[in-house]
């Protein structure tokens, strides 16, 4: 199966900005990171099968939430949400590796 990555930007309100900006914020692990793509080397060094696994955390001025999903045998899927406090655009990236 070939790679597939997908990229897109679209522009959101700001009560939808600041409700996914406090809800990624609010999540017990959220941490500034000094990496981005945290989870990208865990789905394939250790993939929990047919869980979601999730990350939410600031790099640089990025607010993120990335997640990844492997079924079965199946090419695991990474996600990743990107906001910026001061913007209202929402970037979202998927990568099947």
């Amino acid at each position: 199966m070939p790679e597939r990555f997908q990229e897109t930007r679209i522009e959101i309100s700001t009560s939808d900005l600041q409700r996914l900006l406090k809800e990624i914020k609010s999540d017990p692990n959220y941490h500034q990171s000094e990496q981005e793509q945290i989870l990208r080397s865990e789905m394939y060094s250790n993939p929990k099968k047919n869980s979601i696994v999730t990350a939410n955390y600031a790099y640089r001025d990025n607010i993120i939430r990335e997640s990844y999903f492997k079924k079965d045998e199946y090419v695991p899927s990474l996600f990743i949400v990107r906001l910026k406090e001061n913007q209202n655009v929402l970037e979202y990236e998927t990568i099947e590796d």
